[in-house]
């Protein structure tokens, strides 16, 4: 039975490359693919808050895209909290393709300001880590069949370090 599964997704997957898209719309849409993709922050150091001339943060995030068609992440909206309390708003707007059942890292940086530094620093231990971190974002990804909208809220990072 695996076998025959296996060779009807084939079919089904080559099928994709060459029908209109308002009839893959139809048969494979946005919602069935926006539950195929996986947003998350990266395992090992997800996130790293340095201190430069003007300090920055960056973010590293994981896309995995299980579905049978190909994407372009056309833009990515960032919210960082510390105990529910808004540090950044980020926009990433660099395109970037995710083919199909891979797995794609995404970076994004930006600088702080002032404010955001100072307070980044009073959340931070005497060993230089902020205990905890929680990011939110909205991606938008272009695919044959549409548009497709993900949200993913509750990205956390824990011992996140800091040097302001």
């Amino acid at each position: 039975m695996g076998d025959v599964t296996t060779l009807t997704g084939m079919v089904f997957e080559k099928m994709l490359k060459y029908l209109p898209k308002w009839l893959i719309r139809r048969i494979y849409p946005t919602t069935r693919i926006a539950q195929e993709i996986r947003i998350d922050l990266r395992s090992n150091v997800p996130i790293q808050i340095a201190r430069y001339d003007i300090p920055k943060i960056s973010l590293y995030f994981t896309i995995t895209n299980h579905s049978l068609v190909d994407l372009v992440l056309d833009r990515l909206l960032i919210e960082i909290h510390i105990s529910s309390q808004p540090i950044l708003y980020g926009i990433l707007l660099e395109r970037h393709n995710i083919p199909k059942r891979e797995t794609t890292g995404i970076y994004f940086e930006d600088l702080l300001t002032s404010l955001q530094a100072e307070h980044l620093k009073k959340r931070t231990s005497e060993i230089k880590m902020i205990e905890y971190l929680q990011v939110d974002v909205k991606a938008y990804f272009e695919s044959n069949s549409g548009i497709i909208k993900l949200e993913k809220s509750n990205l956390s990072a824990r011992n996140v370090e800091c040097d302001l």
